[in-house]
């Protein structure tokens, strides 16, 4: 997982599903995932709460298209209004942008961990 946000406070990372993050063998589109986190950091950030140390993983496949599809909570925070703010963010997030033109499948697994520091 690659995190978005500084320092104490919110963040989230964001893997591949098949267990692969940035700088590795996996996606390998830095860009396209940095557009990515910030368009579901904006829609988390609105009703994060901070300072409860809670982190929770979701799910979510993006078709070629950027239609985002099976979103579901992977690994959850032990808090149930946590985990939905999560899910939530990720469904008004989307759709997200196209994936990359040079991207050979038809779509992506990808893992958000959120992670609320205290």
């Amino acid at each position: 997982y690659v995190g978005l946000g500084e320092g104490a406070g919110p963040g989230i990372g964001i893997g591949t599903g098949d267990g692969t993050g940035m700088g590795g063998s996996g996606f390998g589109y830095s860009s396209y995932l940095a557009i990515m986190r910030r368009k579901i950091w904006s829609e988390w950030t609105q009703s994060a709460v901070y300072g409860t140390g809670f982190e929770c993983v979701v799910g979510l496949t993006v078709r070629k298209n950027g239609d985002v599809y099976d979103i579901r909570l992977e690994k959850g925070s032990g808090n149930s209004f946590y985990d939905n703010v999560a899910q939530r963010a990720v469904r008004n997030a989307s759709p997200l942008p196209p994936l990359p033109s040079g991207f050979d499948k038809s779509e992506q697994r990808f893992r958000i961990k959120f992670v609320l520091l205290e």
